[in-house]
């Protein structure tokens, strides 16, 4: 299953404060896992991840087999965008 990022979303403290949760009565639960979440903390099996900041992220994959020189680096597919800090 392909991932997703949603720039600008801060890493929530716990699963009430996420906007991926929803109440259905006095229950909480998550909208991606389907499960039932507590409020006060992260759930185990939450499938955010926290990205540190970082420079452009390439595929891997694209570049030659064998012997790699910087320029197949520097022309690799960006896949993910450098952050925006980074960028300025």
């Amino acid at each position: 299953m392909p991932d997703i990022l949603i720039r600008g979303m801060e890493m929530p403290h716990n699963c009430f404060q996420c906007p991926l949760s929803v109440l259905k009565g006095e229950r909480l639960f998550c909208e991606v896992t389907k499960e039932e979440v507590l409020r006060a903390k992260l759930a185990p099996e939450c499938p955010l991840h926290e990205l540190p900041e970082h420079g452009d992220l390439i595929d891997r994959g694209a570049l030659p087999q064998g012997r790699v020189e910087w320029d197949d680096i520097f022309d690799a597919p960006v896949v993910i965008s450098a952050t925006k800090e980074e960028t300025e």
